[in-house]
């Protein structure tokens, strides 16, 4: 039905019916180049997943040891410390990445900070290859940071934007598909490498250096990426928002689906934007503050639940279990990734049909078992020793570390459809178009400082006690699981135009009904103003 101002009061289930009409060959075509679009940015997850993992193995390499310690005079006494700080120090580069490409998303928009951040972890990449000391693997990991944490944030906003609401949830869930898939990449290059040249400086240096050319291959590809349509119509440039459009759904600019969608987000977009641009302090407003605080939470506690502390020092964890050969450690870290690819389809085939909210609360009662069973395992066998004593404790009993290491996989295999990918989505798609890039830059750099806690305290805590970190992050899964069934609201298939109206509703969700969007559309012809201009859109 019309609204005031020539918009038109409709939502995704009405776009859905409106799609529906659309021949079956055109159709798949459309749903192809979107898929395309969004597999083709989600190069920016791999990047992401990559230098996550590449570094924990190679911390592990004894060529690497003997390289930046022996050779150099370098004491290995500061290893430990070294070892959290080579990862910390690309988390916290990652915590700033956001919050700059908060800024610059908004100011030269989603594709060209895309392209921005693909040639800084180029450079970033080239330096960590070209590094002949400790130091300069620090800078190398900063600007590796810098870019990779604002790609973890513009990648999943470029793709909710350009995805249509029944199909976004798996959309989005791409981005996690493609960090785990660099995950195992970096995991399995790092093991051949190791293997073939166990003597060789290229065992490390050939692994980093794969990160220059996938930076490269992203900075080129995304050159022939369409521009987000919501960020166009954002800054007024609405006749190249309507072919963007039209390109992206694979249809022509006249076509009725094409008019009738770009209505509704027009509709709402001029209406935002109307209020002013969001600002920093805009956040604090009560129309954003509870889907951000949700958004915060989800990033963070993804990353106290133990994922990334698996990711950067699984070697040590290995150890624990009385696993000390190193080519066997990087060989269950490549199997390790494997897991982490195929938990992720659920999330890619299921997501859109059976909500948010159920895929976090069983995978979080997933992940709290496997944590606290392996927790348990731990303290069971070797007590409150540290260190070698562990090792010791474990050894001769190849059965309890085998279970060890499969509570491991399980845990991930968890949170691979889960935790893993649905903090991404739902913070692409509840916030507001005028506070959406500065509100996931946000949510972004709560994900960065969990992981920066996490990569900078468990090296110190697992000298303490073997057993303690797999405690706490079970505690956080139980805490996570509990928040999400009383306070996080389904956005399974809400149009991102109208995902406002979603938070309204009570904060107590148990026994809540869902929002319906579905209102009666009725045919239109009507003349609207557009661009400027008078135009005929026969929507009957």
């Amino acid at each position: 039905m019309a609204v005031g101002g020539g918009g038109f009061a409709v939502d995704a289930s009405a776009l859905d019916r409106r799609f529906a009409t659309i021949p079956a060959d055109v159709k798949k075509m459309s749903l192809f180049y979107v898929y395309l679009i969004s597999g083709f940015a989600g190069v920016g997850g791999f990047i992401f997943g990559y230098d996550l993992g590449v570094i924990g193995s190679i911390l592990g390499m004894p060529v690497f040891l003997q390289y930046y310690y022996t050779d150099q005079g370098r004491s290995l006494a500061t290893y430990t410390f070294d070892k959290s700080w080579i990862v910390s120090f690309f988390v916290l580069g990652c915590f700033f990445g956001s919050f700059i490409n908060g800024w610059l998303s908004d100011r030269i928009g989603r594709k060209k900070t895309i392209i921005f951040g693909s040639f800084l972890f180029t450079l970033g990449g080239a330096i960590q290859t070209a590094a002949i000391n400790v130091p300069m693997l620090y800078i190398g990991r900063m600007i590796a940071g810098l870019a990779v944490g604002g790609l973890s944030m513009i990648v999943p906003l470029y793709q909710g934007e350009m995805a249509p609401a029944k199909l976004r949830g798996g959309l989005v869930a791409i981005q996690q598909l493609m960090i785990v898939s660099g995950v195992a990449a970096a995991f399995w290059i790092d093991y051949v490498c190791n293997l073939k040249l166990p003597t060789s400086q290229l065992a490390f240096r050939i692994p980093l250096g794969v990160q220059v050319v996938a930076g490269l291959i992203l900075a080129f590809g995304m050159a022939f990426m369409p521009e987000s349509v919501r960020y166009l119509m954002k800054t007024g440039n609405f006749e190249q928002a309507r072919k963007n459009l039209a390109l992206v759904r694979h249809l022509t600019e006249d076509n009725l689906y094409i008019q009738y969608e770009y209505e509704e987000i027009h509709k709402v977009v001029e209406a935002e934007m109307a209020v002013g641009q969001g600002r920093w302090k805009d956040l604090l407003l009560k129309e954003i503050r509870r889907p951000l605080l949700i958004g915060c939470f989800l990033q963070f506690f993804q990353q106290l639940s133990g994922t990334n502390a698996t990711t950067y020092y699984a070697i040590s964890f290995y150890k624990i279990l009385g696993i000390t050969d190193t080519n066997t450690q990087l060989l269950l870290q490549g199997f390790y990734g494997l897991v982490k690819i195929v938990g992720t389809f659920p999330a890619l085939l299921f997501l859109d049909r059976f909500g948010r909210r159920a895929f976090l609360i069983v995978g979080g009662i997933g992940m709290a078992i496997c944590q606290f069973a392996l927790g348990i395992l731990i303290r069971v066998v070797a007590g409150n020793t540290v260190g070698a004593a562990v090792q010791a404790a474990f050894a001769g009993k190849d059965g309890l570390g085998k279970f060890g290491v499969f509570l491991i996989w399980s845990y991930i295999g968890f949170f691979a459809w889960t935790w893993g990918p649905i903090p991404w989505v739902y913070n692409a798609e509840i916030y507001p178009v005028r506070h959406r890039s500065k509100a996931i830059a946000l949510a972004t750099a709560a994900d960065w400082l969990g992981n920066f806690i996490v990569g900078i305290a468990v090296p110190t805590w697992l000298e303490r006690s073997a057993y303690g970190p797999f405690f706490f992050f079970a505690v956080v899964c139980t805490v996570g699981v509990l928040v999400t069934l009383f306070f996080i609201p389904e956005t399974k298939g809400v149009a991102l135009e109208e995902m406002p109206a979603n938070f309204e509703g009570p904060i107590w969700q148990v026994g809540s009904k869902k929002k319906h969007f579905d209102r009666e559309v009725t045919p239109v012809t009507d003349v609207h103003e557009l661009d400027g201009d008078r135009k005929t859109a026969h929507l009957a």
